[in-house]
């Protein structure tokens, strides 16, 4: 086992300085993991030419609509390090997989109903850490809270508390046999235009191992259910269209 160090930050839309200033900070610092929420799904991430391994959730937004899509999560990885994880990619969530451990880093906007939150949260793997702004306040009751507590008490995950504060909206769970501290830091916030403190969160995860051939996944669970949402089939569509030919053998 050893320690990995996640950084996890709403950066309030994504652009090319708020990147560059996220690749600063996995040089220059001793972070594993950049997990990047509320990105608004910038279309640079797709062209930039970079050894920095970027692992985005997909984009809701149908091709030739106007506006920027909301929400949006991005993955930052040393590329020494993106080898030894296996991904999967589901609307509003990226999960990582290194060995045993599953990583899920996700961002529910506030508009999203209590029924589609559940459907979002049981179509994605049951995870040894799930850091996430869920658009929850969890020292108050409410319908919302209730759908999230259920899903994590489902999966045995326990909320881990920053050391030095109470974080509203951005939370940190983690399965209780796993060492797994959290703390706010304040000062990733300076050039960020954001009210989210930063979450850095350290966790024991196996030893690297080399990784299998082929190993990327992408999450299809969403195909099977008939009672999809419009945003499920917006991202149903957008697997089908943009990301790859081997998921559209997999759709025929």
């Amino acid at each position: 086992m050893s320690t990995s160090r996640i950084l996890y930050l709403n950066a309030n839309g994504l652009n090319r300085t708020k990147y560059d200033y996220f690749i600063s900070l996995l040089d220059s610092f001793s972070l594993d993991v950049i997990a990047i929420a509320e990105t608004w799904h910038p279309a640079f991430l797709e062209k930039i030419n970079t050894p920095h391994h970027a692992i985005s959730s997909t984009n809701t937004r149908i091709p030739g609509t106007t506006g920027h899509p909301l929400g949006g999560v991005s993955i930052l990885l040393r590329p020494a390090d993106h080898q030894y994880y296996r991904y999967s990619i589901s609307l509003d969530a990226v999960t990582l997989w290194r060995g045993q451990s599953i990583l899920t880093f996700a961002y529910y906007s506030p508009s999203i109903t209590d029924d589609d939150l559940t459907l979002l949260l049981n179509n994605l793997p049951k995870s040894t850490l799930f850091i996430a702004d869920f658009n929850i306040t969890l020292t108050k009751q409410s319908s919302r809270k209730t759908v999230l507590m259920k899903h994590m008490n489902k999966h045995s995950l326990v909320q881990i508390e920053p050391s030095n504060g109470i974080s509203k909206l951005d939370h940190c769970f983690a399965h209780p046999s796993i060492p797994t501290s959290c703390e706010m830091h304040h000062q990733y916030l300076l050039p960020i235009r954001t009210d989210h403190p930063a979450l850095i969160v350290d966790i024991d995860l196996p030893e690297p191992v080399p990784p299998s051939p082929d190993s990327n996944t992408y999450n299809l669970s969403l195909l099977k259910r008939s009672d999809s949402c419009e945003g499920t089939k917006r991202f149903l569509l957008h697997l089908y269209r943009e990301l790859s030919p081997d998921i559209s053998r997999q759709l025929q």
